[in-house]
């Protein structure tokens, strides 16, 4: 587990527990694209895999490749729902957070790319900028997996990279953080954000 040396962990530990509608301001993807974002912040992961297995279980498919990767797709959730997937291929990219007592639930930290990232469940998007996005050239089965997934609660799962330059604010119940508040060092955290 990682404790970071920044006021993330104890920011995003103010945050109730429970699912929290939280907004995101002026956010840069990957593409470029700058959007407003509403996020529903510890949202139930579990249950949303769980309705999207049963959903899995009585969609007929079109294909036989949609075929094959329903059935990959719920033996692969189903091995999330024990708590432990081999399949998920990014898994060992990220390491939890805590904010050196506890885990910070939706927060995780990406090792290669030294970043803390933080997901949440899609509520709605303002685009204020267009992304450009390069040709897909994502294979059949690639394809069918991303149109699976997108037909549950699963595709509406968001993660965010708090990274210098990739957003304006973020905002939950009477608490507004920006990009400098939540990237300076803790040794300059006072208590209160």
């Amino acid at each position: 587990m990682k404790t970071l040396q920044t006021i993330i962990p104890a920011a995003l530990n103010q945050i109730r527990q429970g699912s929290t509608f939280l907004s995101i301001k002026n956010y840069i993807d990957n593409y470029g694209g700058q959007s407003n974002f509403g996020i529903v912040f510890h949202a139930n992961y579990i249950n949303a895999v769980e309705n999207a297995i049963n959903t899995w279980i009585v969609y007929r498919p079109k294909d036989d490749i949609e075929h094959r990767t329903r059935i990959d797709l719920i033996n692969s959730y189903r091995d999330t729902l024990k708590g432990h997937n081999p399949r998920a291929l990014s898994a060992h990219a990220y390491s939890p957070i805590t904010d050196g007592k506890q885990l910070i639930k939706s927060v995780k930290w990406h090792d290669a790319g030294k970043t803390v990232h933080f997901w949440g469940f899609l509520v709605h998007k303002v685009e204020i900028v267009p992304a450009v996005y390069p040709y897909d050239s994502r294979g059949a089965s690639t394809l069918a997996r991303s149109r699976l997934i997108h037909m549950t609660q699963l595709g509406r799962f968001r993660q965010f990279a708090i990274q210098d330059g990739r957003f304006g604010s973020i905002g939950v119940d009477n608490l507004t953080l920006t990009q400098k508040d939540l990237l300076r060092s803790v040794s300059s955290y006072n208590g209160s954000v």
